[in-house]
This record gives C-alpha cells, structure tokens and sequence, in this order.
C-alpha cells in the first residue's frame, strides 16, 4: 500500500506528459477549399449542422449592391365590361356579346439598393416599383340590327337612350416601396435559398372614362355624324397601402455560373381609399340632362397580394472577385385581390330598367410580364 501511495503520483503525471507531447505532435487538419458564395458548391465544402451562407460577397469595403429591372408587364381586372351589344334581328328577348376592355403590354421598371450585415450574413435591400397602363377599347353598331346597352354609369343617366357606339379608357398608376431583411443560404450543394420578411407600401391609383353616343341620322358635320345624346362617366379610385411584406427567393444552380430561379411573396396591406367617386353627364342636342356624382372617402379594408417570378439568370465575379455582375431574366405573375372599386349597377328586371342599386364588385387586378434584370455588387 506504501509503495502504491508513493508510484501513484508519478504514474500519473507520466500520462499527462505524455498526452501533451502527442498533442502537439499532431499535425492540423487540412484547410477547407475556397468557394465562391453565391453558386455551387462541392461536397468537401460543407460545413456540417450549419446552412453555410450563399449570399454574395465581393472583397472590396463597401458590400453593397444596386439593381435596375426593365418591366414589360399586362394589368388586367375583373369587371371592366365596357358595353353589351344586343342583337335585334334575334327571337331572344336578349341576345348578344358583352364587349371586354382591350388590355395590352406596357413598359415600366423596377430599382433597388442593398446592404449585407456581419451578422450572421444578413442582408436587407429596398426596391421601387414603378408601372404606368393605359388600356382602351372601342365599339359601334348600325343601330338597326344591334344597339347598346351601356355597362358603366347609373342607369338613371345611361337609359335614356339607345345607343350605338361606346368606348372606354382605363388609366392605372402603381408605385410599389418594399423593405427586405433576408439571409441566403445553402440547401445542398446546387440549390441555394433566400427567406425574407420586412414591410410594403403601395400607391394604386385608377381612372375609368366612358363615352356612349348616339348619332342623329342623316345630318353630318365635317363629314362625321353629329352625337344626338351624349353620356360621359368617369370614376376614380385612389388608395394608399402599407402592411408586412414575406417571401423566398430560390436559386437552382446548373454550373458555369448559370442558374434557374423561382422567387414568391406575398403581403397583407392597410388600404385607405382616399377617394371612390362616380361623375356622369347626360347631353342631348346639346342640353345638359341627367347627372350623378356619387363619392366616398377613406375608406379601409385590408388587401392580399401573392407574386411569383420563374425564369434563368447568369452571374459571374470578376476582377478577383473585387465585383460581381447578375443577369436575370424571367416571367412575373401578381395578384392584387378585390382592388377593383368602381361602381357598378343591377337592374332589378333586366336592362333597359332605370330601377338600379349600386355594388361594388371587387373584381381583382392581375398583373404579369417580363421581368429582366441586372445587378451588381461591389
């Protein structure tokens, strides 16, 4: 026992040393390769229990980053019918087309600017959207085979006549702000992902213009039929909008710094119609007749918005990864759902009843199109 007391303590401090000298006898392991973030990965790369950041990230000092969009994009609504054309050489009491607005493609554009964080690789960026839409259409028949029934105004104005042309104007302002605070990340080797939240504000102003008429025939004047009744409309719908904004933006690497991608979103918004207004205007020969001004303002309701964006891009570090350039481009889809206020009217049997009460349908705004971009981070 004596002797077991007295070896113990060398014993024990020979296996430390021992220990410690094998400690630093062991080489390091081997440093991880280098990648570029922002494309693809190889599988000695990873780090594991970690989604290793993918944002992109340039060697100069400033880490920021700028983008400009070209936008060519279609705005349709619901419940936009200009008119609807009644057959009267048919045995139905009513038998016709209703005549559809003409939508078509407009140019616009998006920027935006950028910022990452050194924590945890965040980011957060701010985009402008800016979109301008004008879309007309036009009709007109015999007055002897078809005639008109108008769509658009009260029909204590409207119902005064037959008429036999008719055609519309739709004017629509959109100006979008968005906030974005986001990470990007690797999910596998190909296949990068961005989650984001922040905040949207939106601006969507609407103007309708409608014009139906009906001639006096047989008297011209500078070759064209003099309008015996005249009947304007136009409505407005101004609103603002603010509200939480989220998202994901998903990068699906193909090699040689080309890639797939597929972004969605989508936001709840704090609307505030600051003007719903109505103002029609009968003329016959001439004389002012029936009018109408009906309007509200502010009022609130909260709106939806979904979005979604596929399409390829191609990007690429240069200069010794000193900058990085993007180029994208893909096809848009959006949504704002029950944007449509105008007002509209039903007749309580039929047309041609001057009996009406008005409603609001609520019809939906779709906008979509091409979208191309370019970026650069510096």
């Amino acid at each position: 026992m004596n002797l077991f007391t007295k070896t113990a303590p060398w014993v024990v401090a020979s296996l430390i040393a021992a220990t410690s000298a094998f400690g630093q006898n062991k080489s390091p392991p081997p440093a991880q390769k280098t990648f570029e973030p922002g494309h693809e990965l190889m599988s000695n790369q990873f780090m594991a229990a970690y989604n290793a950041p993918a944002r992109i990230d340039v060697r100069g000092a400033w880490d920021f980053y700028a983008f400009g969009a070209f936008t060519y994009w279609q705005a349709r609504q619901e419940n936009m019918e200009l008119a609807f054309v009644r057959d009267t050489t048919s045995t139905a009491d009513f038998e016709g087309d209703f005549v559809n607005l003409d939508f078509d493609y407009k140019p616009g554009f998006k920027v935006g600017i950028g910022m990452n964080f050194d924590h945890d690789n965040w980011d957060t960026s701010l985009i402008y959207t800016w979109f301008r839409s004008k879309n007309t259409q036009h009709t007109s028949v015999d007055g002897l085979s078809s005639e008109i029934f108008p769509l658009i105004g009260h029909p204590e104005v409207t119902d005064h006549s037959t008429y036999t042309s008719a055609k519309e104007a739709w004017h629509l302002h959109m100006d979008l702000l968005d906030l974005e605070l986001a990470r990007s990340h690797y999910s596998g080797m190909s296949l990068t992902f961005r989650p984001f939240f922040g905040a949207r504000a939106a601006w969507i102003r609407q103007r309708e213009h409608a014009i139906y008429a009906t001639p006096i025939a047989g008297v011209l004047e500078n070759e064209e039929i003099v309008p015996d009744t005249t009947v304007n409309v136009v409505q407005k719908s101004y609103s603002w909008a603010v509200g939480p904004r989220a998202g994901l933006y998903s990068n699906w690497m193909l090699g040689q710094g080309f890639r797939l991608y597929g972004n969605g979103a989508g936001d709840i918004l704090y609307t505030r119609y600051s003007e719903l207004s109505e103002r029609a205007e009968e003329v016959t020969a001439g004389v002012p007749g029936a009018t109408d001004h009906p309007r509200q303002k502010n009022n609130d309701y909260l709106r939806t918005h979904l979005e979604l964006e596929l399409g390829i891009a191609w990007a690429s570090y240069f200069d010794n990864n000193n900058w990085h350039v993007d180029l994208a481009a893909g096809y848009t889809f959006q949504t704002f759902f029950n944007q449509n206020m105008f007002r509209h009217y039903v007749r309580n049997s039929g047309f041609g009843n001057a009996e009406a009460y008005s409603t609001c349908p609520n019809g939906d705004l779709f906008i979509h199109g091409l979208t191309a971009t370019l970026r650069f981070d510096f």
